[in-house]
């Protein structure tokens, strides 16, 4: 259910988010639908259990998609914190805690370049990549495409 919520905030942002009302209501929009995802993050936690569920791996990763999206500064912040040594970054959450900081953290592109150019595995390359793209800012918009015509980007 959490990741229908997800979906179809996502699309209505998509949709209504460069309409000039949309930074009166986003503020209120966001707070009210991220209670249940951080109840659920608080109760689970950032890191797996053993014998864990896969349904609970996945809420997880969903909630720390989903508040990162909508800006929640905890969930920017521990994101940022764990890229400070990104081989032990769970590879259930990596994906998740990569678009929490390329959505929010435009002076961090460098060190998911840096990651990206030095992998802990093929499956984190790819996640860095797509992380590479989602960042907002437009000098790094431009440094991305420019980096995407390079020999770099080679999978």
């Amino acid at each position: 259910m959490l990741a229908d919520i997800y979906t179809n905030l996502f699309e209505i942002y998509i949709l209504y988010s460069q309409e000039p009302i949309w930074k009166k209501i986003w503020p209120k929009f966001k707070k009210h639908i991220s209670e249940p995802f951080e109840k659920n993050l608080s109760k689970l936690t950032w890191d797996k259990k053993e014998n864990e569920s896969i349904n609970n791996t996945l809420l997880r990763s969903l909630c720390i998609s989903y508040l990162g999206f909508v800006e929640d500064k905890n969930t920017i912040n521990h994101s940022i914190s764990l890229l400070k040594n990104p081989n032990t970054i769970d590879s259930e959450i990596s994906g998740a805690v990569y678009f929490t900081i390329a959505n929010n953290s435009p002076e961090n592109y460098k060190k998911i370049l840096e990651t990206y150019l030095n992998p802990p595995s093929l499956e984190e390359k790819v996640k860095l990549l797509n992380s590479i793209y989602r960042f907002k800012n437009e000098k790094i918009i431009k440094q991305a495409l420019e980096l995407s015509l390079s020999d770099k980007i080679r999978l």
